[in-house]
This record gives structure tokens, sequence and C-alpha cells, in this order.
């Protein structure tokens, strides 16, 4: 019996991922620098934050995104995913881009924080979101990596 109840789950589960769908807003702050490249988008898409859901951040946002808000959520999103958190200090973090043809908003950097076995490490880390909304406001949904080097 417990079997067929963990099956019905799975399966709504993958029902719920494949309809999870983006429209990125393509708009954002003027501070925000915008790359047009293709390349760039072919590693930094909105499709792969889709894939990655229900693994996906999501902030609610009154405003589209600026520098200073795709920081911080990059950063929070990070740093809840480290073993650590609380001993976690970013060293480098550049600043955004944003990918015309991708539709995501990119953020990239370095963290120290602790492995498995309390040593402090630097790992590099990249934050992939999209924008949903308007002028107005709407969701910002992140993914994100730590790998070392």
């Amino acid at each position: 019996m417990t079997r067929i109840g963990m099956v019905v789950l799975l399966l709504a589960g993958v029902a719920t991922a494949q309809s999870f769908r983006i429209t990125p807003a393509r708009i954002g702050a003027d501070e925000v620098r915008k790359d047009t490249s293709k390349e760039f988008a072919e590693g930094f898409h909105y499709g792969e934050i889709e894939k990655a859901y229900p693994y996906v951040s999501i902030k609610g946002l009154r405003q589209p995104p600026g520098n200073n808000d795709l920081i911080s959520n990059c950063k929070v999103v990070v740093r809840n995913g480290l073993k650590t958190p609380s001993v976690a200090k970013f060293a480098k973090v550049n600043k955004p881009v944003y990918s015309t043809v991708g539709g995501v908003y990119v953020v990239s950097g370095e963290v120290d924080s602790q492995n498995s076995y309390g040593a402090m490490i630097r790992s590099k880390f990249w934050c992939s979101s999209a924008f949903q909304g308007t002028a107005k406001g709407g969701t910002l949904y992140t993914i994100f990596d730590v790998y070392s080097r």
C-alpha cells in the first residue's frame, strides 16, 4: 500500500514539474549590464531554471531587479545551500549581467566556507535568475551552483 502512495506522489510531482513555465519579462534596471551574445545565452537560459523546478528559489519583488537585488538574493540562495552557512564569507561577487538572448541575470563570484571536514575552502559560485513580471513588480526565480576549483 505504501509503494502505491509513493508512485502516485512521484507521478504528481512529475506532472507539476513539466507544467512549470517562466515568461521572462525581459526588463530590468538600467544599471544591470546587458550581454547580447548567443554564446553567453547557451550557458545561461531561463529554460534551465524551468528544468530545475521545484529546486528553485522564489522571491517577490516590487520592481524589476537591480544590481543590489540580484547580488543580495544570490548571496542568500548560495549561503542557504552551503553545509555551514553561518561561517560563509563572500570573497568576491561580480556585478550581475543580463543575457538579453537567454532572458536571465547571472551573478558569479567566490565564497569561503567550510567543507565536510571543517576546513575553510574557497569555491566559485554562480546564480542564474529569471524575472517574471512588469515594471510594478513580479517574481524572481533563481538557481545556483557552488563548485571547487
